[in-house]
């Protein structure tokens, strides 16, 4: 999958939405376009549609990868423990995909994928490609090309988040993979529960985590970080947010409706600071 650079992603982020493209959803806008695929070039109606749908999402994708980060931390305990994980998983998959998105890059299982075709601010171009045929895009599709896509961007990423851009032990599905181990395996997921109860101690959080939890608590704080660090030097704006409230900052909105319901015991553990860029 091929992204734009950091230049080409900070026109993309940072020009106004267009006020006409509507507050809504990505999916179902992709479900109706045409079939095969379709170039987008920058000044046409299409390009511009699209882009303030990939943004839009970019911005709730912020706001349920903070959720789920922030919630997990509510499932602290040996009996939730592999839900905690799978929590964990999906607050880094949704900051996986925002970061994906700030790029021009979008993945919209099971069949549609956005690229860029031409990264130059003043025309460039996305390509939306429909598989028709072959593997739908799982998330075991999503993570091979996060992976293949963020490459060669490791030169913009501060190298203590490199391992969370790049594949776990040289394996692109170990994320998914330890997921579905736990969420469809009862002796997995109870095996699970048992280490948390044998190891937890909120004293020494997060590595009193079990092993495979803790990896995954942080990878997924790593692609939080990145993404809202990147969110903020990109200049992302939009205007997703304001159906579940006022009109008011994604950090408010966060702060408001996210941390402030967090679990007492474990609160002081959330990284906040990095969700109220």
């Amino acid at each position: 999958m091929n992204i734009f650079d950091l230049r080409g992603a900070k026109y993309f982020c940072s020009e106004p939405l267009p006020s006409h493209t509507p507050n809504a959803s990505l999916k179902a806008y992709n479900r109706a376009l045409p079939r095969g695929t379709i170039i987008a070039k920058e000044g046409t109606p299409r390009f511009e549609e699209i882009r303030a749908h990939i943004l839009r999402d970019v911005e709730r994708c912020l706001f349920v990868a903070a959720s789920q980060y922030t919630r997990s931390f509510d499932l602290m305990m040996a009996s939730s423990a592999s839900w905690t994980h799978v929590t964990l998983y999906y607050g880094g998959f949704f900051a996986a995909k925002s970061l994906l998105g700030m790029f021009g890059g979008w993945i919209d299982s099971p069949f549609i994928l956005i690229e860029v075709t031409n990264p130059s601010p003043g025309s460039q171009e996305l390509r939306i490609r429909q598989r028709l045929s072959g593997v739908p895009m799982s998330h075991r599709g999503f993570w091979q090309e996060f992976y293949n896509a963020f490459n060669n961007l490791l030169v913009h990423i501060d190298p203590q988040y490199h391992f969370a851009v790049q594949p776990m032990s040289s394996d692109p599905f170990w994320l998914v993979d330890r997921r579905n181990d736990i969420n469809y395996d009862t002796h997995y997921a109870l095996h699970l529960g048992e280490q948390f109860n044998q190891s937890f101690d909120a004293t020494s959080f997060p590595s009193c985590l079990p092993a495979e939890m803790n990896t995954q608590y942080r990878v997924t704080e790593a692609l939080i970080n990145l993404a809202f660090a990147f969110a903020k030097d990109l200049q992302l704006s939009t205007d997703a947010l304001n159906m579940i409230g006022s009109s008011t900052t994604r950090s408010t909105k966060i702060e408001k409706m996210i941390l402030r319901c967090s679990r007492p015991r474990l609160k002081s553990k959330i990284n906040s600071n990095m969700l109220l860029v």
